[in-house]
């Protein structure tokens, strides 16, 4: 766990705080800080959707190390397919 995670975690634990107290009427807040949870949300979205997009590019590069070792794998079995094809002439 990164601390991403770690904020994300406390940033809706703190948006669900913010929402039960305003629900039982502990706090009245000003227009601006009624918006937090709307904000924090947000914001988690956003580190959620950057950690995505870096799984994604991981996946990625990780496919394109497995393709290219593919390319040798058909080599070496066209080389053996050539070799079979040789001992069974003989």
């Amino acid at each position: 766990m990164d601390i991403r995670d770690i904020l994300v975690w406390l940033f809706l634990a703190l948006a669900l705080l913010i929402i039960l107290l305003r629900i039982f009427g502990v706090i009245n807040t000003p227009l601006y800080v009624e918006y937090l949870p709307a904000i924090l949300v947000v914001f988690s979205a956003g580190i959620a959707y950057q950690k995505l997009i870096s799984s994604v590019d991981v996946i990625g590069r990780r496919t394109r190390y497995l393709g290219g070792k593919m390319e040798s794998v058909e080599l070496r079995l066209k080389d053996y397919d050539n070799r079979i094809v040789s001992l069974e002439k003989a």
